[in-house]
């Protein structure tokens, strides 16, 4: 009787070869996903840094006098508008960037948190 299929023993190997091989994938899957949301949240401080030196520009007269200020979300919206989380809910972040040497060598610091990130040396 020739009968067509696999047999049991076959089976049992191949999906402890396919289980194997998953177990090994599923690690750099990961790794690849948490680094590109990394990126993603670096991305939206850099875009943070963007719109404060616009917001700078727009409203230097009311920085004269001072050298380093805070520039808080609600002012940035305009220039970048809601900043949500990379999760599926898209819960709202709370953000803002500090401006240090506002009449030389400007430097602009953006700092976001989000449910599942936030920027080291974030203060509330």
């Amino acid at each position: 009787m020739n009968q067509k299929g696999f047999t049991l023993v076959e089976l049992i190997v191949t999906i402890g070869l396919l289980l194997l091989v998953t177990s090994l994938i599923t690690p750099k899957v990961i790794d690849v996903i948490e680094t590109n949301r990394l990126k993603s949240y670096r991305e939206i401080e850099r875009r943070l840094e963007d719109a404060a030196s616009e917001y700078m520009l727009d409203n230097i007269n009311n920085y004269i006098g001072l050298t380093d200020t805070k520039i808080g979300k609600d002012e940035l919206e305009k220039y970048v508008g809601n900043i949500s989380d990379l999760t599926k809910e898209k819960n709202e972040c709370d953000a803002y960037v500090t401006v240090k040497n506002i009449f030389e060598n400007v430097e602009y610091k953006a700092y976001i948190s989000c449910k599942n990130y936030v920027t080291e040396g974030y203060t509330k």
